[in-house]
């Protein structure tokens, strides 16, 4: 069969694009990846076979007479021009100059950098302003997916970035989304025309994590070095994770306010973990230190260190609650892991998680951050849940199913 080229842009972290590329490239060798500013975090490692090709286009250099000659192929284009007024609209006229000018070099990057490599199909990942940059310019004959990974479809935007977005979904084949509830969320902002371009489909999870927690949930003696070597030094008390990222969308810090309300006694009992490797910034690691040094009686440890595969998959073991109730999310793995490994999962019920509820995955739901005190009240919700929820997970969320559904939409 001939070969099918799929050029992957916009945000491109190693964990989404292994799990989704490397899944694919096991059932169809016929399907070729490349990608354009790829983001490898850690101590994570890609497997080789899964990108053929590395691009950067940012870094790309032109000359002065390419930008003249890109300029005035730019002044004939309608849109340019509906983007000047919308452009000065939103932000004045000193904003015009750096508008042409990233127009000019966006529009070189698509017409001499991505589009001579001629690729069929174009992915576009994490659907916001900054990562669509080059859709617009690209042939309307070749077919475009746009996948939504849930913080980027759930953010506030104003008019401009609205328009920029909208022009991206209405130009694109297929948009994909993780869940119903997403389905309706781009309905609702950007019209009942899009519903036919709409798939609803979860990126495959990283398979190796969930056969990792299958292997060392038994070794005991493994799980306390590993609670040892995080800062856990009384193995008997119970560890509750706040989040699984740095960033301030997790709400840590009303989360934290919330447990310091917690009695005495129930403090002593429990360790509280917040992983801050990933969407680190400083000024939010500030407040969040701030946050800690005003708690009393609550033992809080940070992860900040990345974490490898092993080490991942011990702390969803480890994790006796995960709590996960940020502003917005899609579906999150780590909080699938966790559930899979026999453990608890407190979620916001604001949350696009009906799935869970659909295919009965035992969770705990609280409509309040201030609810989180009657849970950490009650033993009985620090119980294992349903080993059903394992079998489940497995068969929703690890299925190759999904894969094959990936691969209709590349060939279809």
């Amino acid at each position: 069969m001939e070969k099918i080229k799929i050029l992957s842009l916009g945000l491109s972290q190693i964990n989404f694009l292994e799990q989704l590329y490397g899944s694919i490239r096991k059932e169809d060798s016929n399907l070729h990846f490349d990608v354009d500013n790829f983001l490898n975090h850690g101590s994570l490692q890609l497997d080789e076979g899964i990108i053929e090709n590395f691009f950067t286009f940012s870094d790309s250099k032109f000359s002065g007479y390419s930008k003249v000659k890109c300029f005035f192929k730019l002044l004939v284009k309608k849109s340019f021009w509906k983007q000047i007024f919308l452009e000065t609209h939103s932000y004045g006229f000193k904003s015009i100059y750096k508008f042409i000018k990233k127009s000019v070099r966006d529009f070189y990057i698509a017409s001499e950098c991505i589009i001579p490599l001629n690729h069929d199909i174009y992915h576009f990942h994490s659907i916001v302003k900054p990562n669509v940059r080059y859709l617009q310019y690209l042939p309307n004959n070749k077919k475009i997916i746009c996948s939504f990974w849930g913080l980027d479809l759930y953010q506030r935007w104003g008019t401009n970035n609205y328009y920029y977005i909208s022009l991206a979904l209405n130009k694109a084949t297929v948009i994909t989304v993780q869940s119903i509830e997403m389905k309706e969320v781009v309905l609702a902002k950007f019209g009942v025309n899009l519903r036919d371009k709409i798939k609803v489909i979860t990126f495959p999870l990283k398979q190796d994590v969930f056969d990792l927690i299958d292997e060392l949930k038994s070794k005991t003696e493994i799980q306390d070095n590993f609670k040892l070597k995080i800062g856990v030094k009384n193995l008997e008390k119970k560890i509750v994770s706040i989040g699984y990222n740095a960033d301030s969308n997790s709400q840590h810090i009303p989360i934290l306010e919330a447990l310091n309300k917690l009695p005495k006694k129930v403090k002593e009992t429990v360790i509280f973990i917040l992983p801050l490797t990933y969407g680190r910034n400083e000024k939010y690691l500030l407040e969040i230190e701030k946050a800690i040094k005003k708690t009393k009686n609550l033992e809080v440890i940070k992860i900040e260190s990345y974490l490898n595969w092993d080490e991942l998959a011990l702390l969803k073991i480890v994790t006796d609650v995960i709590i996960q109730m940020p502003l917005n999310d899609a579906l999150s793995s780590a909080v699938l892991e966790v559930i899979y490994a026999g453990n608890t999962a407190i979620t916001g019920n604001w949350l696009p998680y009906r799935v869970y509820k659909r295919n009965g995955i035992e969770h705990v739901e609280l409509g309040e951050i201030a609810d989180l005190i009657e849970v950490f009240n009650d033993d009985k919700n620090f119980e294992s849940i349903s080993e059903d929820n394992t079998q489940k997970i497995r068969d929703l969320f690890l299925s190759t199913e999904i894969i094959q559904k990936w691969i209709y939409i590349y060939k279809t």
